[in-house]
Order: structure tokens, then sequence, then C-alpha cells
């Protein structure tokens, strides 16, 4: 019924926006990525009501197979360069099993015997049947691209991996998807943000290294869809500006320019809270009329570890009428909420005041913590995306889609885009946030759908384009907001108080409850445990022996393509189930875009790409993506993780 209603709002949306003419293959591409994610979402979601039922747990007793540890039960050699390995030999193909995913335990002691981790795992394992009748039904429209159809993959709030086709790891116990750009543009969306980190010389040693490791991550996580400023403050405020502009796009060589930046910071001077909003403010004032903001979600990330000293002639009282002032002025012009994070690090409760005081007194949106241990900065100030995942899961975000800069394939070192959705428990108000699903599309298939030559600018920008073209509104309740507060380090210590009408039960939840029926988890979650300590090339190359389907290969490499109609043989039984209800959905996805496009020629336009916002790029010109010099290295778990 949901994909029914969405089908029939794209097909009332393309009848609606004209688009440039010439575009249509890649804006039906598009859709189609789009609406994929979100039936992979849909799906999730269907899978986790399950979660808790007895006969999900148990079924998944060496149910699973481990990237790194499980040989796969019908692994394959596939045709083509698109799936060669590096560390393989020439030419050599790396093994596929199109009838299983496999999972990656997150990078956490002990994670392999956490209950929420195996829940996660186990009500993932209902996704098999999807995953496999998906590629049947959609392995011919993805032919006419010469590529295979798009690796479907779910991070989960545990930090659990899973994806498909089954493929194996290189480095294992390393990958966290939490912590990626394509996880955090799918549970957050677009955003501006403002990095108002205090480099005074009280932030000398231990305390500015985190502050540099919490900074860098937030940078690490942001994407092409998102805007930032970088604005450390001592006795001065002094924003890191790049040819003008303090609000910058965050692509991928604007992130090693601000990493090295913020790697070259000094604690030094006194602590100016006011200059740092002014700077803060006035960043804002100029990106503005530039358009060089995304008219999404925008928080502004202040971390202090000491009082207020300079100017001695100002005080806390006209600071927070200033900083007050201001950010209602920017809210005014953005027509959308300003979020206030405040951190404030120090064993004196007295360092903790003011923050305080401004996150519950000059903003209606302000959330404040103390940070009691520098260790914990890091954690502290990455967890501003809670709260944006945690407006996504209403119902007038539930299309939201997210793209990312174009990135090397690990696993095939070839330029590849993600497109990702978030997946919530909507049994509970507000929904809370599960985990993010993401489709994995060499950018090839985006070069042949334009017409245009492989690493075209234009591809490039038209991804650009979608990646700041669905802008989803926070609309959290101050009740909501109060409940969110006392979810940081300081619990109760954090709420501001203000919401005298609230309810005392009023409460949210940021991470899905773990079933009580612990006894029925299983003791052994991984099947076929035999290449635990077999190198990754024996396990990943298509070298010597047989490759499981009674192919014989010589001592180098052969590869081998198998029909659909073996593939079908080996995995039929997981394909029956399901696949009228595909070829169900397929049918009436492309009639909805038959229908677009038979309109659109009618009315002499094409379909229209997804609705972008009033926010141009001018750059025009990219950089050619090109592979790390050490793959290994840069992505070291796993085989799709971005460069």
């Amino acid at each position: 019924m949901q994909i029914a209603f969405s089908f029939f709002a794209l097909f009332l949306a393309c009848l609606s926006s004209p688009t440039d003419a010439g575009d249509e293959e890649f804006n039906e591409l598009q859709w189609k990525l789009e609406t994929d994610v979100l039936e992979l979402r849909t799906a999730v979601e269907e899978a986790y009501l399950s979660r808790c039922d007895p006969s999900t747990l148990q079924s998944c007793q060496r149910g699973n197979f481990d990237a790194c540890d499980s040989s796969f039960p019908n692994p394959v050699c596939p045709v083509g360069e698109d799936f060669s390995l590096q560390v393989c030999a020439d030419g050599c193909s790396s093994k596929y099993d199109y009838s299983v995913s496999t999972v990656s335990f997150p990078p956490f002691p002990g994670s392999r015997d956490d209950p929420a981790v195996l829940q996660d795992i186990c009500f993932s394992r209902k996704l098999d049947s999807y995953f496999v009748n998906k590629y049947e039904a959609d392995k011919s429209f993805w032919d006419k691209y010469g590529i295979d159809v798009p690796s479907m993959h779910l991070g989960m709030t545990t930090g659990a991996f899973r994806i498909y086709p089954a493929r194996a790891n290189e480095t294992c116990n390393a990958y966290d998807p939490r912590v990626r750009p394509w996880y955090v543009a799918g549970s957050s969306g677009p955003k501006n943000i403002i990095l108002l980190l205090d480099t005074s010389g009280s932030m000398d040693g231990i305390r500015l290294y985190y502050l540099k490791q919490a900074a860098a991550r937030i940078i690490d996580t942001l994407t092409v869809g998102d805007r930032v400023a970088l604005v450390p403050f001592s006795t001065k405020a002094q924003p890191e500006y790049f040819d003008g502009e303090a609000l910058v796009k965050v692509t991928a060589s604007m992130k090693e320019e601000l990493q090295k930046r913020l790697a070259a910071l000094e604690a030094i001077g006194s602590t100016n809270i006011h200059d740092a909003f002014r700077r803060a403010f006035q960043v804002m004032e100029d990106s503005i009329p530039l358009e060089k903001v995304v008219d999404c979600n925008t928080a502004i990330i202040f971390l202090t570890d000491g009082k207020m000293t300079d100017p001695p002639d100002v005080t806390e009282e006209s600071v927070l009428e200033f900083v007050s002032d201001g950010l209602l002025e920017l809210e005014q012009r953005l027509k959308h909420p300003v979020y206030l994070f405040t951190y404030s690090v120090s064993e004196n409760d007295d360092v903790h005041t003011f923050p305080k005081q401004l996150a519950c007194s000059a903003t209606a949106n302000g959330i404040w913590s103390k940070v009691v241990d520098e260790r914990t900065i890091v954690d502290s100030l990455t967890s501003y995306t809670n709260l944006f995942s945690l407006g996504l899961g209403e119902g007038r975000n539930d299309d939201f889609t997210a793209w990312v800069e174009p990135y090397i394939f690990s696993t095939r070192g070839v330029p590849g885009v993600t497109v990702s959705a978030p997946v919530f428990d909507r049994t509970v108000n507000p929904p809370v946030l599960i985990g993010v699903v993401g489709l994995d599309l060499l950018v090839e298939a985006l070069d042949r759908a334009l017409g245009v030559e492989t690493g075209s600018s234009k591809t490039y920008d038209r991804i650009v384009l979608s990646s700041t073209a669905k802008c989803p509104r926070l609309a959290t309740s101050q009740c909501h907001m109060e409940a969110f507060r006392s979810f940081g380090i300081s619990g109760d210590d954090a709420r501001c108080g203000g919401a005298s009408n609230c309810s005392t039960t009023v409460d949210i939840s940021l991470a899905p409850e773990v079933c009580n029926n612990r006894d029925d988890l299983p003791s052994i979650i991984v099947h076929n445990t035999d290449v635990e300590q077999v190198s990754f090339i024996e396990r990943a190359c298509c070298t010597g022996g047989s490759n499981g389907f009674g192919v014989v290969q010589n001592d180098t490499c052969i590869a081998t393509s198998l029909s659909m109609e073996e593939k079908s043989k080996n995995i039929g039984a997981i394909v029956g189930s399901v696949v009228g209800v595909l070829v169900g959905v397929s049918v009436m996805a492309y009639a909805v875009a038959a229908s677009c496009r038979k309109a659109k020629l009618e009315r002499g336009d094409s379909v229209p790409v997804a609705q972008a916002m009033a926010v141009h790029d001018e750059e025009t010109e990219v950089t050619a993506v090109t592979p790390p010099t050490n793959p290994k290295a840069s992505a070291p778990c796993v085989l799709n993780a971005e460069a």
C-alpha cells in the first residue's frame, strides 16, 4: 500500500515538474535508484517487526556468513574488469555469492556476544530472500548499462553490517558503518555545520588532541551535500577561510584541506566567547546571499573548557543577549530552526553554567552537555546527528533519500556512488532509528544514462545536485527536545526546565530496545567458519580449484560467467516465494514511468529530476577520481568502503 502510494505521488510529481531536455534517461535511473532504496528500507522495517520472535532468533543459529571467517555456499567468479581485485592475479575477479549476504561485526570488544548486535544480525538475515529476488528481477535492467545489479547493504545503529551479494572482507573487525558518509547522510540529511572550537591556552595537551579528533570525525562524516565552517577561537575567533568563502561545500578535496587546517591548530590565548559567536553569525551572513548554504538543517557546535575571560568589558549577560538575537535573526533569514549544541569540558562545575545558559536561554533549540572526561569529547561532538535522525522518521520525511560524492569502490577500484535511506522502528513515537540502507552503483552507469564520456563533470554535477535535492524538516516538539537533552552524559541535569506543560511521561529513545527473550538468541551465529585462518587472497580471489559450480580453473585465473538459468538452479528455492510480489511492484513502477514519459512527450518536456532546492553550486570542473595509493589502508574492512 505504501509503495503504491509512493508511485502515485511520483506520477503526480512527474506530471507537474519540468526539467532539461535530454536528461530523461538519467532522471529515470535516479528515480529507480531512489525508489529501490526506499523499497529496501521498507523490507528492513518489516523484517524488524519480527526481531523478537523465537523463530527469528532460533533459526539464526549458524544461519549467517561472516565476511572474514566463512566460506560461501555458492561462490562464483563474475566476468569483467569491474569485478577484478587488485590483490589478485591480473585479470582475476573476486568471488561473489548471489545466494546469500555477508555480515560484519562492529569494531568493539565483545560485539560478537552483544545481545543487541546478535538481534540485529538475526532479524536482518530474513533479507536474504529479498536480496536474491531483487537481484533476479533487476538483472536484465542493469545489463543494458553493462553493470551488475547494485550491491545492497544495511548498516545498523549497533554497528553491525550486512551486504549482498556476499564477498570476503580483507581486514576484519575494523569497519563501522555509522561513521561512513553514506550512513551519516542517510540518517541526518544535508546540513550546514559551524564548528566553534575553543583553542585557548587551557586546551593545550590532551584536550586539544581529543578536540581535533572529534572535529576530524565530524568532517570525515560530512558529504558533498553538506556545508561547513571551521571557526577556532581564543583571544579572537579566526575562521578558516577558503577563497573568501567561510561556509564551504564538503568535497573530498575540501575534506583534506580542512583536516590540514585542523591539524595545525595550536592552543594559545584567552577565551573570547563573544567573538566566537560574532564570527559564526558573520559566516552565515556572508554565505546566505551567495547561496553557499543548503536550505535544510543548521547546527552550531560550540565547545569550550573555560569561563569567558576576554574581552574584560563584556559580561556573560550581554553575550547571552547577543547570541539570542543573532540566532533569532538567522532563523528568520533561513526560515528554519538553527540548533545550538554547547559542550563544556571541565571537572569544575563553574565552567558548565554559562554553556548551559546558552543552550537553554538563548534559543528554544539548544542542547548542552558537560564533558567530564577528555576521551568523551569525540562521542559528544558527533552526537548532534542523533537529533537530526530523530526528525527523519516523521511522515513528511518518509521518502527521504541521500546521495554522496562519487568515491572509489575498493572492491573494484572504480568510481561509484551510494544512495541511502534511513530505517526506523515506526511502532513508537517518535520513530527510533534502526539503521541506514544503501545501494552502491558504478558511476559509469550514470555516464551512459547521460550519454557522456566516462568521468564527465556533468555526471558529477548531477550527483552533487541530487545530494541536496531532498531536504528533511525537523518538527521536534519542545517536550521531545527536553527528553532528548537528558540522553547526554549530563542526564537530567541537561534539561532546561522550560517546557512546564510537558507530561513527566514524555520520553524518547535513541536506540532500539533489546528483546527480553535473550535465551532464544543463538549460541553460534555464523556458519562455515572454515576459512578463519585463511589469507584474504585465498578467500577472495578466483585462483585455482573449483568455483563451487563445477567449473575448474587453472593455476592463475579464469573468470567464469554463469547464466541466470544456472544461478537460478542453485538459488531457486529462495527465489520462488517472493518473486511474484516483486514482479508486480516492478510492473507498477514501470507503468508509472511509462505514463510519465508519455505525458511529458505530449507536453513537450521531459521527466523531472528530484526537486532541487534554491542552492546552485557554480563549480563545473572536477578533479578525476583516482584510486588511493593503498586501498587496504584506506578501506580496511569492507570491500565497498569509501576511499
